[in-house]
């Protein structure tokens, strides 16, 4: 697959757009060096190749690892963008080592070239590095994006760019003492297929060293070496080590694990650096067969269900046995015949494992079948399901058994029968074994049309406490009312009752086949404050003609009415009675009066009031 970019410099939304494309494109391969854990050392002026291979086994680092991949750069100076914005894309990892103290300075690629190349630049621990990179812990020290994409890229002080580059692809110089190590992460952002320059030429030395490490399937042997060296020693100790060539510079190892071997190169006059090969392990791809052996003698109906619980997908599978040399990507093999088969899997990594199994035959069998009819109801509630069994060529006697499926373990529902009755929706399925043992079955339902009464159910109120109120609901069955409380029925259409507190009744409808369905009223039951008149007019106009306590909801009430003698001319504990202004009959002249009104509520709250009142002549 070729992809073409025209890249414009210092356009920052050609790669945004991109973006997608890229890591669709990139995810069907893997580059060589693709992985931190996988990388190769920089040596002076080496090369090394790229094309659109995306980013290896594991993707490091996205444009959400704020942390090793932050989208601001580490140097404020010369001034240059973020690290690299659009994730690992096509990348190479690249090992530096310093052999003296002095200024790191470098670059990658051909100026002209027009290829946009990136990089990200970080401290090296062999134990950590790769590990915290992964896990968005490890901060960078140096970066470059989106330069001039004139195809070079690096480090260098003034003076120092290379000719044709432009400043915008290069950072400052590094300074570093002899032993540092740093790790860089080289994005071919342009998918370029091309021989990529590597160029030191600052003031600090690089080791030339190199060791090779190699990714293996669990159980296999790798094949590492070293380069550029006189002689080679071994760390032989490290488990999985198995022994050298005759020159030392390749080793043969079988870890269990990912595992880093070191050795010892000797330069010769230039010196001694230990270097590392890591062998990544790709886990066991723990294949399980579930097997199902024949029903009967040749029915050829065995199976394999073959599953993995490792392995990089697509997983295939294939199996070799009698008459049969099939694979496929599911790892279902069915309507096999009885016999030795050799199942093998493996994955797009290149793993395999091989499983020897075998389909047993099964017992003499008649030819009878057995088939069970379906049914349907009006609702989950119905249960009036009927079912019934259809055998040929059965030879009697015959035990039939017939079951329910259920969640925990399917119910025994019938047994000797060819019809089931009353049945409520569900999956239902039979076992039939007839006189030469050979077993027969069907599976069927029981369908429900979710058809349900019609229910119309009075709307949610808000009354006074203390009043009386009614509920009704009608349709298509009997109506039950939940809870009862309160109510002068619950088996009824309609219900009466007096507010005493706010509830929520639920009417539910069963229709003749039980058949059910639910609503709800909401009766708001409201506790009024009371309320006294500051005057009342007693002349029999029709209006204000008695000085009534205005209010409900009250469980005791009493009203009294003082003169200015504090003589009581009207009391009442009747809430609906109110003072026509006469005192034993006699009309009494207009005049200021003091009432005192107590009383509790149904909700148990307990008032007072008093206060002045005129009576108008």
């Amino acid at each position: 697959m070729v992809l073409t970019l025209l890249l414009t410099k210092n356009l920052i939304v050609n790669k945004v757009l991109f973006t997608i494309a890229l890591s669709l494109i990139f995810s069907v391969s893997f580059s060589q060096w693709g992985d931190c854990t996988n990388n190769t050392d920089a040596c002076t002026n080496p090369s090394f190749n790229v094309n659109s291979s995306g980013f290896g086994n594991i993707e490091e680092f996205t444009t959400a690892s704020n942390v090793s991949n932050p989208q601001t750069n580490p140097n404020p100076s010369p001034g240059n963008m973020g690290c690299l914005m659009t994730g690992e894309v096509n990348s190479t990892w690249l090992l530096i080592t310093v052999s003296s103290t002095g200024t790191l300075e470098f670059s990658m690629g051909t100026a002209g070239s027009l290829n946009c190349f990136d990089w990200i630049m970080w401290p090296y621990d062999p134990n950590l590095t790769c590990t915290e990179i992964q896990n968005n812990n490890w901060p960078p020290i140096a970066c470059n994006w989106n330069g001039a994409c004139g195809g070079i890229t690096g480090m260098a002080n003034a003076g120092n760019l290379p000719a044709g580059a432009d400043p915008t692809d290069f950072e400052n110089g590094l300074n570093v003492s002899a032993g540092d190590q740093f790790m860089i992460c080289f994005s071919n952002y342009s998918s370029a297929a091309t021989n990529v320059p590597l160029d030191f030429y600052g003031t600090a030395n690089v080791t030339c060293g190199n060791a090779f490490g190699a990714t293996i399937c669990y159980g296999d042997t790798a094949t590492i070496y070293a380069t550029d060296g006189i002689s080679y020693i071994w760390d032989t100790s490290i488990p999985g080590f198995i022994g050298t060539n005759t020159i030392g510079d390749t080793a043969y190892v079988n870890p269990t694990l990912t595992t880093s071997y070191t050795v010892t190169i000797d330069f010769g006059t230039i010196g001694t650096q230990v270097d590392t090969a890591i062998v990544e392990v790709l886990p066991a791809l723990n294949s399980a067969v579930i097997k199902t052996n024949e029903t009967c003698l040749d029915s050829a109906d065995g199976s394999f269900d073959i599953s993995t619980s490792a392995g990089l997908p697509p997983i295939n599978y294939s199996i070799s046995g009698p008459l049969t040399n099939v694979n496929n990507q599911t790892g279902n093999f069915d309507n096999l015949e009885a016999g030795s088969y050799v199942i093998t899997i493996s994955d797009s990594n290149g793993c395999t494992e091989e499983i020897n199994d075998t389909i047993n035959p099964g017992p003499f069998c008649c030819n009878f079948s057995a088939e069970i009819s379906s049914d349907t109801v009006q609702c989950l509630n119905d249960c009036t399901g009927e079912i019934y069994l259809n055998l040929t060529n059965a030879i009697a006697p015959i035990e039939t058994l017939w079951y329910r499926e259920s969640i925990l373990s399917d119910i025994l529902v019938g047994t000797n029968i060819d019809t089931l009755y009353n049945l409520c929706p569900g999956n239902y399925y039979v076992l039939v074994t007839d006189s030469t043992e050979c077993p027969s079955g069907d599976t069927s339902s029981v369908f429900s049309q979710e058809i349900y009464p019609s229910l119309n159910i009075i709307n949610d109120t808000s009354i006074t406490a203390g009043l009386d109120y009614f509920i009704w609901a009608t349709g298509d069955g009997d109506i039950i009312w939940s809870p009862p409380t309160f109510l002068s029925c619950y088996e009824c259409d309609t219900a009466f009752s007096i507010g005493t507190q706010t509830i929520e009744y639920v009417a539910t409808i069963i229709d003749s086949i039980g058949c059910e369905m639910k609503d709800t009223v909401l009766i708001e039951v409201v506790i009024n404050p009371l309320f006294v008149p500051s005057g009342f007019s007693p002349n029999n106009d029709g209006l204000n003609d008695q000085l009534k306590v205005i209010g409900g909801g009250v469980t005791f009430f009493s009203f009294l009415i003082f003169d200015k003698w504090g003589n009581v001319v009207f009391e009442t504990n009747d809430i609906s009675i109110g003072w026509d202004g006469t005192f034993k009959g006699i009309e009494l002249p207009s005049d200021v009066f003091v009432y005192v009104v107590q009383a509790s509520f149904t909700n148990q709250q307990v008032v007072k009031l008093t206060g002045d009142v005129t009576l108008f002549r």
